[in-house]
């Protein structure tokens, strides 16, 4: 039986299916999405973290093995 995905995990996948474009290799999010995302899957927020609140993230489909599932 294959392990449910923890809730990093299921906010980075939710962020890709809502984004990704067939043929993309990459596509930007800031952290709002983020924090939209894991309110949607009724996680508690993280903490802020050192980057703040407007800082852009870059997530490569490959480099994270979401691609291909």
């Amino acid at each position: 039986m294959a392990k449910s995905p923890n809730r990093y995990q299921a906010t980075i996948q939710k962020i890709f299916f809502d984004r990704f474009e067939t043929g993309a290799t990459e596509f930007e999010f800031d952290r709002t999405e983020l924090e939209e995302s894991y309110v949607a899957l009724g996680f508690p927020l993280p903490h802020k973290g050192p980057c703040g609140r407007d800082s852009k993230t870059k997530r490569s489909a490959l480099s994270h093995g979401t691609a291909s599932q």
